[in-house]
């Protein structure tokens, strides 16, 4: 498959995954996004820029692939769209883990954050107030996750139909 067909179908994707998840199916949302961010070069695959180091060029190629601006689909919602998701089937899995020890971890990604965040202070970035629903979440304290969750910013964008 071609580049172009492969950052068409990223971006379907995408776009999948956010729809899913307007829909109220998390786990659906999180299959969809969960291949995206895997890799960790989501702009790369969605068109949306590259990695590159400080001094190199982009190949003409490469800004072919490029999407303009006015079709970006926002990292910042996508990043809170696929946390959440994480979040929301991870938590009662960490907690069916004493009753059941053969339960799988649904989110590597999202473990790994969840284990090595040194969080001290109040949440600035979609991740910090993810992780800080989080622990609401596994401390029994459903109310403050809500709050936490609903005072990110990208809701804004995320527009009632």
């Amino acid at each position: 498959m071609d580049n172009s067909s492969k950052i068409l179908f990223n971006r379907a994707m995408a776009q999948l995954g956010l729809c899913a998840f307007r829909s109220g199916l998390i786990t659906e949302g999180h299959s969809c996004l969960s291949d995206l961010y895997s890799g960790g070069k989501v702009k790369e695959l969605l068109g949306q820029g590259v990695s590159r180091s400080r001094y190199q060029e982009m190949t003409p190629e490469q800004e072919s692939l490029q999407r303009p601006y006015h079709m970006h689909i926002n990292l910042e919602l996508l990043e809170a769209v696929h946390l959440i998701c994480a979040m929301l089937q991870e938590v009662p899995n960490m907690a069916a883990v004493n009753t059941n020890k053969k339960r799988r971890v649904i989110s590597r990604a999202f473990r790994w954050l969840l284990e090595n965040q040194t969080f001290i202070g109040p949440p600035e970035t979609v991740r910090d107030h993810v992780i800080a629903a989080t622990m609401a979440l596994l401390k029994g304290d459903s109310q403050k996750a809500f709050d936490v969750i609903n005072s990110l910013h990208v809701w804004k964008l995320h527009q009632e139909s």
